[in-house]
């Protein structure tokens, strides 16, 4: 067995950022401040079955996805089974917070309208 200096080790090593640690109330928060801070985005027409629901994705899924601390957090993508497991959001709460018919019928809406179906249940 071949011993190792200090600096072999040291070079062979990747220091990584320890994870970012975030409870539900703060991941909820995140989405409400993301959502607040967007102008038009997408919200889900969730005419689907309920089998193939949690795979549908809108443009507030798809921020949230690429957002740098969420993603640290454990998101690891952008439809919605991946956001409800998250934020431990049911289905009901998903529907009523993102589907087109909770937002008069239009898939676009204004970021704030939803960041207030997002506060309605709960940070």
């Amino acid at each position: 067995m071949k011993q190792l200096s200090t600096a072999e080790v040291t070079a062979m090593s990747t220091v990584m950022d320890p994870p970012v640690i975030m409870n539900t109330r703060e991941r909820r928060q995140r989405a409400y401040d993301i959502a607040m801070k967007l102008g038009l985005t997408s919200v889900m027409a969730d005419y689907e079955n309920v089998r193939d629901r949690h795979l549908l994705t809108c443009g507030l899924f798809q921020t949230l996805a690429a957002d740098p601390k969420l993603k640290a957090a454990g998101l690891n993508g952008p439809t919605a089974g991946h956001i409800s497991d998250f934020f431990h959001w049911s289905e009901h709460q998903m529907h009523m917070m993102f589907c087109y018919c909770h937002h008069h019928m239009d898939v676009t809406v204004h970021g704030s309208a939803v960041a207030n179906a997002i506060r309605g249940f709960g940070m």
